[in-house]
């Protein structure tokens, strides 16, 4: 038997719910085995990569100020690089101009659950809450997601860089004047 199929014979077996008949097909057809796990793992990819969470994946940040609520998905954009500004902003200016915008990671995470529903035009864009982190020995950062192979992602950039004109701050609903 190749590893190949001593490796789906595998999963088959070990396959909640599946009678002994389904796991006798599954194993004498590896190929449908691997199209169906394929397919499970990319429906289960952004659930997991979602449900880390800052105290387990990074050990030791600290939120410097906690925007205070769960997050939600409805937001504006703000823009905060004006045309004096040659394209780029500090950081620390970027958060002196939206320090009403309250947005933090679980917004960004709340947007990256919901991307099916993300305006395509939108993915250019640089989407940065003001929810500011301490990473142990690092500095401070941001949270924001980011249009890359086809899905949005969640990062974060150092307060301590410049911030371009692609950049837009995500205003919770709550917050909008």
């Amino acid at each position: 038997m190749s590893l190949e199929l001593e490796f789906v014979s595998l999963v088959v077996r070990n396959l909640p719910n599946t009678t002994e008949a389904q796991k006798k097909a599954g194993i004498k057809s590896p190929l449908r085995v691997q199209k169906y796990l394929a397919g499970l793992a990319d429906a289960l990819r952004d659930t997991f990569v979602l449900k880390a969470t800052i105290d387990r994946d990074m050990p030791g940040w600290k939120c410097e100020k906690p925007v205070g609520d769960d997050g939600e998905f409805e937001f504006t954009l703000q823009e905060f690089v004006t045309k004096d500004d040659n394209g780029f902003v500090t950081g620390d200016e970027m958060l002196k101009r939206g320090k009403d915008a309250n947005s933090g990671l679980r917004h960004i995470e709340a947007i990256i659950r919901e991307q099916d529903k993300i305006p395509v035009e939108m993915r250019g864009l640089i989407l940065v809450s003001t929810e500011v982190w301490l990473a142990p020995g690092r500095g401070r950062y941001v949270w924001y997601a980011c249009w890359v192979g086809g899905e949005w992602v969640l990062d974060y950039g150092c307060v301590g860089i410049s911030f371009n004109s692609r950049c837009r701050l995500v205003v919770p609903r709550k917050y909008q004047k």
